[in-house]
């Protein structure tokens, strides 16, 4: 058993680097591209713009009346978010979503115009009246039941989602209303900005293409990337859908805030920004865009830790799947970064295939075709190494065997055993010279005569008559040369 697995550990270890040299192994030249431009292609089709609309009807307590005639007052804002799953599920931070957050902007907005309306008799600063705002006025939203119009503290919130796997595809059109087919995004639950400050949302969409989410932390020091569309840029640029801000940075430090985590970065980030995601450089994310602080001559800006994302899509029973769609895309940007022409058409086509709207993944897909071709495999090559790997084989096995019979040489022959059933003898030897012939004399009449030899027993031993070996155990009853018994001949 040893012998023979000696055998066959020689042989595989000789067969194994002949047929590996044998076998086709292209390695076309990567694509150059830098770790950024990766972060773009697997971040940008997954993230959302959002764009928030506030409704509420200021009530005065002190006069009794509703401020703005009974209209209710309408403020915007923009935040931005990204899918978590292919079901339409986005993530974005909570204070987005927060009517409690509205409520010093529609304070704002009645000072205003209860300041641009005479609405008090005497002549109040617009300080004056906004502190009166918050001693007197009542932000109320308007819920509909059976029972007619109704009215809650709190704004109303409308979000509509936009988003695009395009990259020349517009933000507004020329109305200066929102294009690319903006759907509305229902809240799904929310955390404050003082409890954790992520929030769900829900677009009736399937196949959104998602970004995978880690429930775990990162360390000071680690590169990471914040997205999303600052108003700022907005404001002064042709807005473009497919285009958000990539703000790379590292990880300053990691904090937290209301015991939730935190990561305060150095990466730069504005207004709009919040609720983008924060991601490493294979596109996974590790944070949500949340909070900055302006009043330094520095800026200074957080991220809420992915785990309290994941804990609160674990409280509302969401999944962070990419779906198929996702996970081809992916799989196609692994291949063509690795330059593996043939896996990333494969991967993409496929992914275009299954979302011909999916315009980033055709664009990779041409990309992927431009790659160099790998060379054809050399048939004649290919013969060459295995002849040469037969030899080294059939070399291998010479050594082997010469190495068993080797072995078997040295080894000692087994002694016949009783306890062994039927021992074979080894070939016996030739058989000794014939003892002399002796004469012996007649005691009674003196004459000589010949007498023939005989078998002699010894008082020490005895001979055996088949190959004349001296036994020198009167209790053996084998030939320990032959094998032969005692009784035999």
């Amino acid at each position: 058993m040893r012998k023979s697995a000696v055998l066959a550990a020689l042989v595989v270890m000789l067969l194994t680097p002949t047929w590996a040299l044998a076998q086709d192994s292209p390695s076309p030249t990567a694509p150059a591209v830098t770790d950024q431009e990766k972060v773009v292609a697997y971040a940008q089709p997954s993230v959302v713009y959002l764009d928030v609309t506030w409704t509420a009807w200021v009530f005065d307590t002190f006069n009794h009346g509703y401020l703005n005639n009974g209209d209710p007052f309408v403020l915007y804002s923009s935040c931005t978010g990204f899918f978590v799953n292919d079901t339409g599920n986005i993530a974005t931070a909570g204070h987005c979503v927060d009517p409690a957050g509205a409520v010093d902007a529609f304070y704002d907005a009645a000072a205003r115009w209860v300041s641009a309306t005479s609405y008090y008799q005497n002549d109040f600063s617009l300080a004056q009246i906004r502190r009166f705002a918050e001693e007197d006025y009542r932000i109320e939203g308007e819920k509909k039941s059976a029972g007619g119009r109704q009215f809650e503290k709190g704004a109303e919130v409308d979000v509509q989602a936009v988003w695009s796997t395009s990259s020349t595809e517009p933000l507004y059109d020329i109305n200066g209303s929102l294009s690319g087919e903006p759907h509305d995004a229902r809240v799904v639950r929310f955390l404050s900005g003082d409890e954790g400050d992520v929030a769900l949302l829900k677009v009736e969409v399937a196949d959104t293409p998602a970004l995978p989410v880690l429930d775990a932390a990162i360390e000071t020091g680690a590169e990471v990337t914040s997205i999303g569309y600052p108003a700022a840029v907005m404001a002064v640029s042709d807005a473009n859908l497919s285009d958000p801000s990539f703000k790379p940075g590292t990880i300053s430090s990691v904090r937290t805030n209301h015991a939730y985590p935190v990561y305060e970065m150095s990466t730069p980030m504005s207004s709009g920004m919040s609720g983008g995601p924060t991601v490493i450089a294979s596109g996974e994310v590790v944070g949500v865009n949340s909070y900055g602080i302006s009043a330094q001559s520095q800026s200074f800006e957080f991220s809420q830790s992915s785990q309290t994302l994941v804990q609160l899509m674990t409280d509302a029973g969401v999944q962070n799947d990419l779906g198929e769609v996702g996970t081809t895309y992916r799989a196609g940007l692994d291949a063509y970064f690795a330059g593996n022409k043939a896996a990333a058409v494969k991967y993409l086509e496929a992914t275009v295939d299954a979302a011909p709207e999916f315009a980033m993944a055709e664009e990779y897909l041409d990309l992927a075709q431009d790659l160099p071709t790998p060379p054809p495999r050399d048939e004649g090559s290919n013969v060459m190494l295995v002849i040469i790997g037969g030899v080294v084989v059939l070399g291998g096995l010479a050594v082997g065997v010469f190495y068993v019979a080797r072995r078997r040489r040295r080894e000692p022959e087994l002694a016949p055993s009783a306890a062994i059933g039927t021992t074979v003898a080894p070939p016996a030897p030739p058989a000794p010279p014939a003892p002399p012939r002796e004469t012996s004399r007649d005691v009674l009449d003196g004459s000589v005569r010949d007498t023939e030899p005989t078998k002699v027993m010894l008082l020490t031993g005895w001979y055996c008559t088949n190959c004349g070996q001296h036994v020198a155990s009167t209790e053996a009853k084998y030939c320990s040369r032959c094998g032969s018994s005692r009784d035999e001949g």
